[in-house]
């Protein structure tokens, strides 16, 4: 599942990427269709995290160990700040689809790209973090088990 969450928005950084040069070059249908499949795919990471988290509660407490509880946290803080780039991103397609932004006028894009740049550079820390390190780890059975689940 990690590896799909990875795909998912190393992708969307790519398709956000299209749009805004689609915009810079005037070609609004383009700037419009790429940025929804930006926000589709951050919808869909997000689907994905519910997913894993589900899988998860299931048999796991957060408060079980460190390693639970870190991971919750970071990955929902994670989750957070995507909602607020998704926001940020239908707010731009809205302005975008009545006509706010032209190549030379479209600062209200260029803050919620950037943002949704940071956002998927974050995840490749959080991936890390606790995804690729702990596999090193010879610690709790847990976190050996979460990233069989999570990883492969």
């Amino acid at each position: 599942l990690a590896l799909v969450n990875t795909l998912l928005l190393v992708a969307s950084s790519l398709t956000v990427h299209v749009a805004h040069h689609g915009l810079l070059k005037d070609k609004r249908q383009t700037f419009l269709a790429w940025l929804a499949v930006t926000i589709g795919l951050g919808a869909i990471f997000l689907g994905v995290t519910v997913f894993e988290w589900q899988l998860l509660l299931g048999k796991y407490d957060p408060t079980q160990n460190l390693y639970l509880s870190a991971f919750f946290a970071i990955t929902g803080l994670h989750g957070l700040h995507v909602i607020v780039g998704l926001v940020m991103l239908a707010v731009a397609l809205v302005r975008g689809w009545r006509g706010h932004f032209t190549p030379k006028l479209h600062n209200g894009l260029e803050v919620p790209v950037v943002y949704w740049h940071l956002v998927d550079v974050v995840w490749l820390f959080v991936l890390l973090l606790l995804y690729v390190v702990p596999i090193f780890y010879q610690g709790p059975e847990v976190v050996l088990d979460i990233n069989r689940w999570l990883i492969h």
